[in-house]
């Protein structure tokens, strides 16, 4: 996983994942964690997972976007979306 702090040059993906108020009180670190636990895993060393304030969408909550693909929220683990 490639943070924000260590990253040099264009990320091929970016998981924005809200750790405002109430995404933090529904697990939202959690998700930052395992997404980029499992991105390591993964190989995938150029996709960067990104903390960031509030999303819009409190009450869905915890929520991860991606630029690229539909917004997604989990609050009992994490989902996978697909581009449309």
């Amino acid at each position: 996983m490639i943070t924000e702090e260590v990253h040099e040059g264009p990320a091929r993906a970016t998981a924005y994942v809200c750790e405002a108020a109430s995404c933090m009180s529904a697990q939202s670190h959690e998700i930052t964690v395992r997404l980029g636990e499992r991105a390591a895993v993964a190989g995938l060393s150029d996709v960067m997972v990104k903390r960031v304030g509030c999303l819009g969408l409190c009450a869905a909550g915890p929520l991860v976007e991606s630029p690229r693909r539909a917004s997604c929220s989990t609050t009992s683990g994490l989902t996978t979306s697909r581009a449309s």
